[in-house]
């Protein structure tokens, strides 16, 4: 007997260069498609971020400038042939983003976020789950 589960999905158009493909395929983890491996660093950068707990904490503002500062750098797209990538991502996902989005989007443009975009937001946490925390 085989089960399958049936998500959600919803197509968003999202910018990145090569050297975010470089860290996300880095990660030791089984690379078994480009829209797995982002969610899954997406859900890992929601949890590291939830792990942050007081973000007056001088670490953490030092650890969110630097996922934001790298944000920036990365967004950038970088292709010969196309603008920018089209991905279904599971609207699961997308809804923690735009709560993400919903409560912290001044914080987040006041540490130097270049836009508080959904596919801005995504980068940033797939980003931050690519990195090595605090």
């Amino acid at each position: 007997m085989s089960s399958t589960t049936v998500l959600k999905r919803r197509q968003i158009s999202l910018m990145f260069s090569r050297d975010f493909e470089t860290l996300l395929f880095a990660q030791p983890t089984e690379h078994t498609s480009l829209i797995e491996d982002l969610e899954r660093a997406i859900v890992k950068g929601l949890q590291t971020l939830d792990e942050l707990e007081d973000v007056r904490d001088l670490q953490h503002i030092e650890f969110l400038s630097s996922i934001i500062n790298t944000t920036n750098r990365l967004s950038k797209m970088d292709a010969v042939y196309f603008s920018e990538w089209k991905l279904a991502i599971a609207e699961e996902i997308l809804d923690e983003v735009d709560l993400v989005i919903l409560t912290h989007d001044k914080d987040l443009l006041g540490l130097g976020l270049v836009d508080s975009t959904q596919p801005t937001v995504l980068l940033m946490l797939a980003i931050a789950g690519c990195s090595t925390k605090l």
